[in-house]
């Protein structure tokens, strides 16, 4: 497998991109129909139990998270990303049992593992193929493909299981973790391994063969802080932490918000925020690349502050407050779509690719304690008064204020990184000569 380092469409690269997309599509079909199997009659379980088991998946990916890294860094990637995803293909034939809750709760268990290993080691697993000079496009169409699973994969599960049952969804599901597996057995022989020197440029790169061990690492030393979790990157992380609070309260209570203001047809909101998605990562991976992460940190952070703040007054516009919501969801897609991916390639460029499963693991570490906490904090304030839109208000208020607060914090640590000669303003110049 020889490969040009100075193209990003490779045939490697773009097989992980369909391995993502299918793994993606997998995850996403099960996410909306697995309450309602459980709590139905041929499983069984309370609310109560079905919500716990599927917290499972969560708990466990936030678990695994920190030591992810540093497997994914220290050991074969392509065995990790390999056996990962067989995990999550048995995991999906595991939800099958119906008969069984303990099986169940392991199939839980089992998926959440897979897929805590498995998005951290494809992506650090990608960076072998993309080039220095292209991350942050290369990162960002790996986002492209979960944006379009995300998008699509959940009405297709609710489709199939009016037609099929839930049973039918999770054999699909299942087959399709397989598919995803097929895709990674071609990779033997010869895997890309890069060296990228210091962040003004250096690269070195050479290409390692043999046997069916591609870009094996010897686990030499004990077992440290900074293996598990990157500080240097920790401000990043937090920023990426910010970004998820403010998905998880949307995810948890806009639906409510919405039938509160009277709209029936708020899915709109969901499928052009995850189509104004798919083309904004592509050009800020490519504007992130040329201009650096400046450029597209300030907007970014300053139009997701305004889409909150639109969503908030919702219902105070002269125009029907579905368009507002809406366009407030188009507005975030812009934002975050090209701020967290940047922010991810960030990460991976400070640590170097040799740390690139640390510098994931890290920052999707952030994500998971953001994605967590957020509806646990909106559902204090929403309890107040679930049936009285301005407690949803105040909570959308609360984050557009986070998001204001995540550029200051972003302000204060270029600044500080500039004075202790982390950064240079280089790509910026460069650009603006442009």
């Amino acid at each position: 497998m020889s490969e040009k380092r100075d193209t990003l469409w490779s045939l490697s690269y773009i097989r992980l991109l369909l391995v993502q997309v299918i793994s993606a599509f997998s995850f996403y079909m099960i996410v909306t129909v697995l309450i309602t199997y459980l709590t139905g009659a041929s499983v069984g379980a309370t609310t109560a139990m079905a919500g716990v088991i599927s917290g499972l998946f969560s708990i466990t990916s936030f678990v695994c998270r920190p030591f992810c890294g540093v497997i994914t860094d220290r050991w074969n990637r392509m065995a990790l990303l390999q056996g990962a995803t067989l995990m999550m293909a048995l995991g999906c034939f595991g939800y099958t049992f119906s008969g069984s809750l303990p099986l169940i709760i392991g199939a839980r268990l089992l998926h959440g593992v897979g897929f805590a290993v498995n998005s951290t080691a494809l992506v650090a697993l990608a960076t072998s193929f993309i080039p220095e000079k292209r991350l942050g496009e290369g990162i960002g169409y790996i986002g492209v493909a979960n944006t379009i699973a995300s998008a699509a994969a959940p009405g297709i599960g609710i489709s199939i299981a009016h037609r099929f049952g839930e049973i039918g969804v999770f054999h699909l599901a299942g087959i399709l973790a397989f598919a995803a597996l097929l895709l990674l057995l071609p990779f033997s022989g010869t895997v890309p391994e890069k060296r990228w020197g210091n962040r003004k440029g250096q690269f070195f790169s050479q290409t390692r063969t043999g046997g069916t061990s591609p870009e094996k690492r010897q686990i030499s030393g004990k077992l440290k802080t900074g293996d598990i979790f990157a500080v240097k990157v920790l401000g990043y992380c937090i920023l990426g932490g910010l970004f998820s609070f403010t998905n998880g309260v949307i995810s948890s209570y806009l639906l409510s918000y919405s039938r509160i203001l009277g709209i029936a047809n708020i899915g709109l909101y969901f499928t052009l925020n995850a189509a104004a998605l798919f083309f904004v990562r592509p050009f800020a991976g490519k504007m992130m690349d040329r201009c650096g992460l400046k450029m597209i940190a300030y907007p970014g952070f300053l139009v997701t502050a305004l889409s909150m703040f639109l969503l908030a007054s919702a219902n105070h516009w002269p125009f029907p407050a579905v368009a507002v919501i809406v366009t407030s969801g188009v507005i975030r897609a812009v934002g975050q779509g090209s701020v967290n991916p940047a922010l991810q390639t960030e990460c991976i460029r400070i640590l170097g690719v040799e740390r690139s499963g640390v510098a994931t693991s890290s920052f999707y570490l952030g994500g998971d304690i953001g994605q967590g906490i957020g509806p646990m904090i909106a559902g204090l304030v929403i309890g107040l008064g679930e049936t009285e839109a301005k407690y949803y208000s105040v909570m959308f208020v609360v984050c557009g204020i986070l998001m204001t607060v995540a550029m200051l914090l972003f302000y204060i640590m270029e600044k500080r990184m500039k004075k202790n000669g982390e950064k240079t303003d280089e790509k910026q110049d460069l650009c603006i000569e442009r």
